[in-house]
């Protein structure tokens, strides 16, 4: 799995990829799974967006 963090118009992306899923559904699966990830990453960074402790 890789990760990649990158600075975007006042924002983050983060991106997701991973290799040698075993077919279709599996691929749909963990794409499902990141979103959920990336989601919950998001809704914990929002209530310090903009803090500049």
């Amino acid at each position: 799995m890789q990760l990649t963090v990158t600075p975007a118009g006042g924002g983050t992306v983060l991106r997701f990829h991973q290799e040698r899923l075993g077919d279709p559904a599996e691929r749909a699966r963990q794409r499902e799974h990141w979103r959920s990830v990336i989601d919950a990453v998001a809704a914990e960074l929002a209530p310090h967006r903009g803090r500049t402790e």
